[in-house]
């Protein structure tokens, strides 16, 4: 699970910002959407919803944890001498970007902290807490030598020192580490690895028929997620009774194939298959955002979902979020971090998990309904966010 994560100078922000997934309030409620820490009994929330205006920065807020988990753990596979995808804010660019990351994993907390510009990494360090905090490395860039010099402790091939100070400016410690099987580094990056997204670098990774087939492709891989996913088309009426997914050829002579799903109806004229091709754009999307929730839900990592509304229902919606309330669906405490402009949603959550985003002289900020006094939990928080009492509304000029 995630405690928190923060950025600064990155996309349209430049102040740090935290996102705290953690219930601060002693009385707050217990309810559905929290989950233990197994490590110090802090109440966690699965559940974080953002919310603000267009251009606000909700996209720039998942990108952040988005672009963190993938430089952990997949930054090896930049060339040598290309550029770190940072993405600053334009009217600072000289200045070094900042993410840090909680998270608990393998018995233990992490806490990893992360200074880096388009170049470089600047500074590094990773932590780890059960009884006490422990140190595992921390890696910095030495101007005066133009190298690194890193402290960390053996099982993190503390005895190896210049293996780890050899590693590349663009690559992450973890990444770098995970190539020479140091346990580890291969550890999370088997766990954090697991994580979704549907933002890339230039935002919402918009649906496209290669989503569909990718989503076949793991249905077809993975069994009891497609039972999963067929009980839930079915339960939310999407007018289907089943999904078969099949292989197509796309050149016979190469034997290059993907894989079609097919939706199964029946109806007292009898039953026929229909191609997910010929369906509604909203079992399209569902059957693909279900590709990536249902991973999660089964391994306990976290989905990040920008504009979960687009094309659903809002009951579907509803429905789709509350996945991660269930301990029937989310046995191994997976959490989801989303942007919505379907505000109703506001009021099925706890004020803790409510996160809204606003942008002034073009730079965003961020902060949680909880900032604010006097928020009781059973306010209307859609009316009153409505009634501009929260801030984070568009500004229309008449």
């Amino acid at each position: 699970m995630i405690h928190s994560f923060s950025f600064s100078n990155f996309q349209s922000f430049h102040e740090e910002v935290v996102v705290d997934f953690s219930v601060n309030s002693k009385q707050a409620r217990e309810n559905d959407w929290m989950a233990k820490s197994t490590i110090d009994e802090t109440r966690i929330n699965k559940a974080v919803m953002v919310v603000g205006a267009n251009a606000a920065g909700k996209t720039s807020i998942l990108k952040a944890l988005t672009f963190l988990s993938w430089f952990i753990t997949n930054s090896f596979s930049l060339d040598f001498n290309k550029s770190i995808p940072l993405n600053k804010h334009l009217n600072f660019l000289n200045t070094d970007s900042i993410f840090n990351i909680e998270r608990e994993t393998n018995g233990y907390i992490w806490t990893y902290r992360l200074v880096i510009n388009d170049n470089r990494v600047v500074k590094e360090s990773l932590h780890r807490t059960k009884d006490r905090k422990t140190l595992i490395f921390d890696r910095t860039w030495k101007k005066h030598t133009n190298s690194y010099s890193v402290k960390a402790i053996a099982e993190f091939g503390g005895k190896n020192k210049v293996l780890l100070e050899s590693a590349r400016e663009n690559v992450s410690l973890i990444a770098w580490a995970a190539q020479f099987n140091i346990p580890i580094a291969k550890q999370l990056i088997k766990s954090w690895s697991q994580d979704e997204s549907n933002v890339t670098a230039i935002g919402l990774d918009n649906f496209g028929i290669d989503k569909l087939f990718r989503a076949a492709s793991y249905f077809k891989e993975n069994v009891l997620n497609k039972h999963s996913m067929e009980e839930l088309l079915r339960r939310w009426d999407f007018g289907l009774s089943n999904v078969n997914i099949k292989p197509q050829q796309t050149d016979p002579e190469n034997k290059d194939e993907f894989f079609m799903p097919y939706g199964l109806h029946e109806s007292k004229s009898g039953t026929f298959e229909l191609p997910f091709l010929l369906e509604s754009h909203g079992t399209q999307v569902a059957f693909s955002l279900l590709s990536k929730v249902l991973p999660v839900l089964s391994n306990g990592s976290i989905a990040i979902i920008d504009e979960i509304e687009t094309n659903l229902h809002p009951e579907i919606i509803e429905q789709l979020i509350g996945l991660f309330a269930s301990k029937e669906s989310n046995p191994k405490n997976a959490q989801i971090l989303f942007s919505s402009h379907s505000l109703e949603l506001m009021n099925h959550l706890h004020k803790s998990q409510i996160y809204f985003a606003e942008k002034r002289d073009s730079v965003s900020m961020a902060y949680r309904l909880d900032d604010f006094n006097g928020v009781r939990e059973d306010d209307n928080y859609y009316a009153k966010y409505r009634a501009g009492v929260y801030g984070a509304l568009p500004e229309i000029v008449e």
